[in-house]
């Protein structure tokens, strides 16, 4: 028999390695985080959007839990540990469990791989057009393609066109395709404030 593991369903996709925050206060949600504290700290959140038509979602751990009150309610701070396909989905595990569960697959597929040299010297330039020339990220080693790709925030849609990707190289040209457009970006931009000074 399958093992059903806890699930919280948002309109939320991460990858490997990001982090987030989430206010609980609902009161089965309240009860999955003290269930999943009690235990190994890790659920999983299925993606939930209509996009979403291979199950998708991300395992994650809680990392640390705060702003607790006296109604139970809380702020979680989590952490993306995989990818996740939902192969099964329950609205309650149980009477007493009332939260969502369900049967997954962990989705491991060395997702971060380090980066070429050309992509890490066009986003060494991002950052020093946009005065991150101190930041951490420069002074981390092997920083992975994932690393880059977060850094701009990208959204859901996009996140799942990179996963799609089979290929190393197909998801190092789609990372680097967004480094040169921001970078097209703070050229345009300032070419744009030239022209403002000089007229």
């Amino acid at each position: 028999m399958s093992k059903i593991v806890p699930l919280f369903p948002l309109e939320l996709f991460l990858l490997p390695g990001e982090f987030y925050q989430l206010h609980i206060f609902e009161p089965r949600y309240k009860q999955l985080v003290k269930d999943v504290m009690n235990n190994d700290r890790e659920f999983g959140i299925p993606f939930f959007h209509i996009t979403n038509g291979r199950n998708l979602g991300c395992w994650v751990e809680i990392i640390d839990v705060y702003n607790e009150n006296e109604l139970g309610e809380c702020d979680i701070a989590i952490r993306c540990k995989s990818l996740m396909i939902v192969k099964s989905f329950l609205q309650k595990i149980s009477d007493e469990i009332t939260y969502p569960g369900g049967e997954i697959n962990v989705w491991n597929n060395h997702w971060n791989q380090p980066v070429s040299e050309k992509l890490l010297s066009d986003f060494k330039d991002y950052l020093s057009n946009n005065n991150m020339k101190n930041s951490q990220w420069i002074k981390k080693k092997n920083p992975g393609v994932i690393d880059v790709f977060t850094m701009f925030n990208p959204n859901a849609q996009d996140k799942l066109s990179f996963i799609t990707l089979k290929e190393v190289e197909q998801r190092e040209k789609f990372v680097q395709s967004y480094v040169r457009y921001y970078l097209l970006l703070d050229e345009q931009e300032s070419h744009q404030y030239h022209n403002i000074y000089l007229n």
